[in-house]
């Protein structure tokens, strides 16, 4: 399914580093899109949703690099995650 035809070249627009740019992408059409979704969602769902996406870079980036690449990559990212413990308690629910 293409649909970028559809999409304002304007969020097709972006600067800065590539980490920088997939939050731009994050925050420009995901985030959209996960609370038009998450309406009235019960939290399960809307863990699943999150989950959908999670597993869709995972298998991008499966194809860009291989298994093995990923699954390293991944790992440093989840590694990187459980590290921000402390910073993340703070943080309160939505």
């Amino acid at each position: 399914m293409d649909e970028s035809s559809n999409v304002p070249r304007t969020m097709l627009k972006f600067s800065g580093t590539p980490a920088e740019i997939g939050g731009q992408i994050w925050e420009r059409m995901c985030l959209p899109a996960i609370r038009h979704a998450s309406n009235n969602t019960p939290p399960q769902v809307l863990a699943q949703l999150y989950t959908g996406f999670i597993s869709a870079a995972l298998g991008s980036m499966t194809a860009d690099f291989g298994h093995d690449s990923a699954l390293e990559g991944a790992q440093a990212i989840v590694d990187s995650f459980a590290g921000m413990s402390d910073e993340m308690q703070a943080t309160k629910l939505q």
